[in-house]
C-alpha cells in the first residue's frame, strides 16, 4: 500500500470515528431531553390531579424515597398520592426552578410546590372533617395555603419509565407557609 492509501485511510477512519462521536452526542442529548420530558409531564399531570398518566410514567415496580420515610414500592403508590393531592387542594402547583441530566441519566429538580387546601371544615362540606398526613402527625384541613422547596431526583429504566424517585421537602417551610407551625422566639 503505498503513502497516498494510507493517508486515505486514515483520513476516513477519523472521518468514521468523528462521526460516531457526533452521532453519539446527538443520541444522548435526545434521550436526556426525553428524560426532561417526561419529569415535566409529571409534574404537569400531578397538578391537574391526573393519577393514570402519573402512574403510566413509573415502572410498576418503582422505589419512592421521601425524607426520611419508609421506602414505598410500586406505581400504586405514586397514583395514590396524586390522587390524595387532586382531593385535597383546590389547584396545585409545581414551578421548576432548575433541571438538569447527569452523567449516569439521573434527571434532578429544584421545584416549588404550592396550593390551597380544600376547608373540610366548611358548612356543607360532605363527610367529615379531613385530616392531611404530615410528617409531624396529621392536621385539620381548613384552606391553608402551602407553599414547600423540594429537591428531587428521577432514574430510568431503557424504556424510559421512572424506577426511582427521590424527594427531598422542605416539610417545616410547608407548615410554617399554611401557619400550621409556628416558630417563636423566648
Amino acid at each position: 500500500m503505498g503513502k497516498k492509501s494510507i493517508g486515505v485511510l486514515l483520513c476516513l477512519v477519523l472521518i468514521l470515528a468523528f462521526g460516531m462521536n457526533l452521532w453519539a452526542g446527538e443520541e444522548k442529548g435526545s434521550v436526556e431531553k426525553k428524560k426532561k420530558q417526561i419529569v415535566q409531564t409529571y409534574y404537569k399531570a400531578m397538578a391537574e390531579g391526573k393519577a393514570d398518566v402519573v402512574k403510566n410514567l413509573f415502572a410498576p415496580d418503582v422505589l419512592h424515597h421521601e425524607n426520611t420515610r419508609p421506602v414505598k414500592v410500586g406505581s400504586e403508590h405514586i397514583h395514590r398520592i396524586t390522587t390524595l393531592i387532586g382531593k385535597l387542594f383546590k389547584n396545585f402547583h409545581n414551578e421548576v426552578h432548575t433541571m438538569s441530566v447527569t452523567d449516569d441519566g439521573t434527571v434532578c429538580a429544584h421545584v416549588t410546590h404550592s396550593g390551597t387546601l380544600i376547608d373540610s371544615t366548611a358548612p356543607g362540606f360532605p363527610g367529615k372533617p379531613i385530616y392531611y398526613p404530615s410528617p409531624m402527625g396529621p392536621f385539620l384541613i381548613q384552606g391553608q395555603t402551602l407553599n414547600w422547596q423540594a429537591m428531587m431526583r428521577f432514574k430510568f429504566n431503557d424504556k424510559l419509565q421512572i424506577v426511582e424517585e427521590w424527594v427531598v421537602n422542605d416539610d417545616l417551610r410547608e407548615f410554617m407557609s399554611g401557619a400550621i407551625v409556628t416558630l417563636e422566639n423566648k
